[in-house]
């Protein structure tokens, strides 16, 4: 997950830097795209990613702890 937060970093980065050109419908102006991404919802996005990858594994987790290991991992 943090190798594609970088990569997706340096894409922006990148495209901000070079100010990337576009045509829209073949007309003849060009626009220049400038992204920004702020720190904060970088990791605003981490952050929720974390707690619902938690909250899905609790309901599984609490299942196998009621179950004997060799039939736990029988269900894998």
């Amino acid at each position: 997950a943090a190798a594609g937060v970088l990569v997706g970093a340096a894409i922006i980065l990148v495209l901000d830097v070079w100010k990337v050109s576009v045509r829209f419908g073949g007309s003849l102006q060009l626009f220049a795209l400038s992204p920004r991404v702020d720190l904060f919802e970088v990791v605003l996005a981490c952050v929720m990613v974390i707690a619902v990858s938690a909250l899905a594994s609790v309901q599984p987790a609490v299942r196998a702890s009621r179950m004997e290991p060799i039939d736990a991992l029988r269900h894998v």
